[in-house]
């Protein structure tokens, strides 16, 4: 079994080949080569010439590591095949291996007993438009049959011909670049399935799949088993490579799965568009973003699409040529559905965020002004089947008519009218806000007498305040992240102070505030101004009106009354530019950190005043400040009074006085 690849022509795998083929990370097969050199059973040497892309003999490599007992799989000569290539080859030689596993596939048998005017044969039988294999199969000559008994052993590896054929592309580039998580392909699958389904209600057909060139193996079978039954698929896009290399993926798809498959572009009939832009890589916004108008411009009523791309096109914001194309997309009215994914949904770009829209027949039922898209932020979750259900319930009812869409309690998505999404020129999907549990209109003032009442029991006088009805909808809190952004916030970083700069003299120095004073008593330290003044563009003092915060398990917030103050990292400064957002308010900020503040900055939830809200609130405020004052000053007095007290009495300096003694013993008596 050791040799289970003779009889084939020399096959050679590369180093990330080899770390697939023993099951371990890349740098292992690296540490092996170099620390087995003098060993006496060395790493086999490589076949080529090229220090950076040093390729091997499959055979050897799969022998030397059953040998040495290196890596994780012992049946490595087994699987060999389906890791390498033929000696020699380059992209010609894998288009062609992959038109010969379609060959295989459609022709249900072994191939590598057949001659080559045989495969050519077939070839011309299966494939007689030349749609996908008869020209690679073709223009090859000598080797024919030696790659025809590679496919036999590398499909004998796999188990299954989709599995090899989906291991060569897998091991491209272009494939790299739009790989996505399993959990992702999850969603998106369901998304598709729950799309299908609600075409398929009342009776309908099942629409057309109707695929790009570029899209990975994996998503293209997960859609094109979303409909659990027959469904005809479509290829967008011309004849070049890409699509022929999409064909066969199609055609080998469709044999497993008993989807029909290779359909002309459909016209009226119902049609699920996919689009899956690389997350990966150089992203041209602007070709992507024509490539989703061109489909949207191609949609009729009764068509939906789906596109996959990353949140940095999708949803953040875009400038010059790409901002004004992705608006124009939007006024066609067909975007239902924006959704977030979490991050890392993309193997290639682990720290990007990708993202999904929904595209559906313009919403003829509702007025323009009133027209809404339904936004989605999934990060930070997992996306567990409960969280799939509901995400793909929220999706889908972004697809409904204007009553069904006014009867559902979403979940995750939150309608937003899309002249508002035209409007902001930025991202179009707000943070999803960290909880705060704020009641109803009722609650709030039912919650706000009952404090007063309770206050004014205990004998404060409190300013009168009094209730009034609403003229319109309170102002959407925001998230803190989202206004950064947006620039209606900046956050500056604090100040990492060096320890030779610090001074006891308070005259000479900026006083600071360290993020400990954020959760404790005020501390008295102060850094040297000259000193200070040479630390450069870090050197920044607090301005009157700041918000100086910290975040982590514990966020806090001070106001700055008075400016001048030196933050030390890692605690931050929140400046509010009141003359340009009349909404926002330093007071309010510091009081919603303080209170509801919890997880990533970017999601605390940040709350907006009415105008002429701002004076009423702030004079209440003050004299809460200075009634709480007043409270701290009294409690500092019985507390030094309780330590004076104590010390007395264990010190026998103190004793109780004469009418407390006859009062004591008054008691006593009865």
């Amino acid at each position: 079994m050791l040799n289970a690849m003779e009889g084939n022509p020399v096959t050679t795998i590369g180093m990330q080949g080899i770390a697939r083929l023993a099951r371990v990370q890349r740098p292992v097969v690296s540490m092996w080569r170099s620390r087995s050199r003098s060993a006496d059973d060395p790493f086999p040497a490589p076949i080529n010439h090229d220090p950076q892309r040093p390729t091997f003999d499959a055979a050897e490599v799969a022998a030397w590591l059953v040998r040495t007992g290196r890596g994780n799989n012992p049946e490595a000569p087994l699987d060999a095949a389906a890791y390498a290539t033929p000696a020699g080859g380059g992209a010609d030689s894998s288009a062609s291996l992959a038109a010969l596993m379609t060959l295989r596939e459609l022709h249900g048998a072994p191939i590598a007993a057949l001659d080559a005017a045989e495969l050519r044969r077939f070839a011309l039988e299966i494939d007689p438009h030349d749609a996908m294999l008869r020209a690679e199969i073709i223009a090859c000559a000598d080797d024919l049959s030696q790659l025809a008994r590679h496919v036999d052993a590398a499909v004998d590896a796999d188990y299954t011909t989709i599995a090899a054929l989906s291991r060569l592309l897998d091991a491209s580039d272009t494939d790299r670049a739009l790989a996505l998580t399993e959990p992702a392909l999850d969603l998106i699958e369901a998304v598709a399935r729950g799309m299908v389904a609600s075409a398929l209600e009342g009776g309908g057909a099942a629409p057309t799949l109707v695929l790009p060139v570029a899209v990975t193996g994996p998503l293209m079978r997960r859609l094109a088993t979303a409909a659990d039954r027959e469904v005809d698929i479509a290829v967008r896009g011309s004849a070049d490579g890409e699509a022929r290399a999409l064909r066969r993926m199609i055609a080998v798809s469709g044999q497993a799965s008993g989807t029909r498959s290779l359909a002309d572009e459909p016209g009226g009939e119902p049609a699920l568009h996919i689009v899956q832009l690389p997350a990966a890589g150089d992203v041209d916004a602007v070709r992507s973003l024509t490539e989703i108008d061109d489909v949207a411009l191609s949609m009729t009523d009764g068509q939906h699409a789906l596109v996959i791309g990353p949140a940095s096109l999708l949803i953040e914001s875009l400038t010059g040529d790409a901002d004004r194309l992705r608006a124009s997309i939007l006024r066609l009215g067909r975007l239902r559905a924006i959704v977030r994914l979490p991050r890392g949904s993309a193997p290639g770009a682990p720290r990007a965020h990708l993202a999904i829209w929904v595209l559906g027949s313009p919403q003829h039922d509702v007025p323009v002004a009133d027209r809404s898209v339904v936004t989605m932020d999934l990060d930070g979750l997992e996306l567990s089947p409960e969280v799939r259900h509901d995400a793909v319930f929220d999706v889908l009812s972004s697809l409904g008519d204007r009553h069904e869409r006014h009867l559902r309690a979403f979940r995750f998505g939150r309608p937003m009218p899309l002249r508002t999404l035209l409007a902001l020129g930025g991202r179009l999907v707000p943070t999803r806000l960290a909880r705060m549990g704020v009641a109803n209109d009722a609650e709030l003032v039912s919650r706000f007498f009952d404090a007063r009442s309770r206050l004014e029991a205990d004998g404060q006088r409190l300013p009168a305040i009094a209730t009034r009805e609403r003229a319109a909808a309170p102002l959407p809190a925001a998230a803190l992240g989202d206004l950064v952004r947006d620039r209606e916030i900046r956050r500056i970083p604090g100040t990492r102070i060096p320890a030779d700069i610090f001074t006891d003299n308070p005259q000479r120095g900026f006083r600071v505030v360290s993020p400990s004073e954020l959760h404790g008593p005020r501390q008295s330290r102060y850094v040297d101004r000259l000193q200070f003044a040479q630390l450069g563009r870090s050197a920044r003092l607090s301005e009157p009106g700041d918000v100086i915060v910290v975040g982590g398990e514990r966020p806090a917030a001070m106001l700055d009354h008075y400016g001048a103050l030196v933050v030390e990292a890692p605690a931050a400064i929140l400046r509010v530019d009141r003359a340009a957002h009349a909404s926002l308010d330093p007071a309010l900020l510091e009081h919603d950190i303080e209170r509801f503040a919890h997880g990533d900055w970017q999601t605390w939830p940040v709350r907006r005043l009415a105008p002429g809200a701002h004076q009423a609130m702030h004079e209440s405020l003050v004299d809460i400040v200075d009634r709480m004052g007043l409270l701290h000053q009294q409690l500092a007095r019985l507390e030094e009074y309780e330590r004076a007290l104590v010390d007395g009495f264990v010190a026998d300096v103190l004793a109780p006085s004469s009418e407390q003694a006859d009062e004591q013993t008054e008691e006593g008596a009865h």
